[in-house]
C-alpha cells in the first residue's frame, strides 16, 4: 500500500516542479565602440529591458555586478511604454552607477524578481576605466 502513495507524492512533486516560472529576461546592453570606455563615475547607465508589458516590468528589480560583486540598484527609471516592439518588446531603463573607485572595472547587469529569489543571467560584460572627475576652479 505504501508504493501507490509514494508514486502519487512523486507525481505531485513533478507537477509542482514543472510549474516553476522561467527566470526573468536579462537587460540588453549595447556595448560602446571598442567594448570599453572611460568614465568619471558620475554617469548613468541605460539599457533596454525585455518585458511582456508594463505590468511585468513593474515587478522587476535590478542588480549590477562590479568586478563580480553584486550591488542592488536603486532609483531605476523605466519608460511606461515599450521603446521597441520587434522582435521583442523592450522598455528603456536607466539609473546612476554605483560608487566606483578610480581604475579599471567590469560591469554586468541582471534582472531579479520575487524579492531576489530568481535572477536572470548577467548582461554582456562592459569594461570601463574610471578616472577622477576634473574639479572646476571656484569663480570669483
Amino acid at each position: 500500500m505504501q508504493m501507490p502513495r509514494l508514486l502519487i507524492v512523486l507525481c505531485c512533486l513533478a507537477l509542482v516542479d514543472c510549474d516553476e516560472k522561467a527566470p526573468p529576461a536579462p537587460p540588453q546592453i549595447v556595448e560602446p565602440a571598442g567594448g570599453s570606455g572611460t568614465l568619471n563615475g558620475t554617469e548613468r547607465i541605460g539599457w533596454d529591458q525585455p518585458a511582456t508589458d508594463a505590468s511585468e516590468l513593474a515587478k522587476l528589480r535590478y542588480v549590477m555586478y562590479v568586478d563580480g560583486t553584486r550591488t542592488p540598484l536603486d532609483n531605476v527609471s523605466c519608460v511606461s511604454s515599450p521603446t521597441t516592439r520587434s522582435p521583442v518588446i523592450a522598455f528603456a531603463c536607466a539609473t546612476g552607477l554605483p560608487a566606483l573607485t578610480p581604475g579599471a572595472h567590469t560591469l554586468e547587469l541582471a534582472t531579479v524578481v520575487d524579492n531576489g529569489a530568481r535572477e536572470s543571467v548577467r548582461s554582456a560584460l562592459l569594461q570601463v576605466t574610471v578616472v577622477r572627475a576634473a574639479t572646476q576652479a571656484p569663480r570669483d
